[in-house]
């Protein structure tokens, strides 16, 4: 039996665990490394409140969503 690939996943949910603003532009990099191999996925980011994510990244075309946990 043949099985097409197919992505199971339609959401990547990313866990930026250093809080801090630098880290944060650190890991951007490997976020956006992990999009352009996964195109068609929409991207998720969990961090602190204190990383400004919602202002380094509102204009960012590979960060769909931000959730924020403090």
């Amino acid at each position: 039996m043949l099985i097409a690939s197919t992505n199971l996943f339609k959401k990547i949910l990313i866990l930026q665990t250093r809080p801090g603003i630098g880290d944060l532009c650190i890991f951007l990099s490997a976020m956006h490394e992990i999009a352009k191999k996964n195109p068609e996925n929409e991207i998720t980011l969990i961090t602190a409140t204190r990383t400004k994510a919602d202002e380094i990244l509102e204009n960012d075309p590979y960060i769909k969503k931000i959730i924020f946990l403090d």
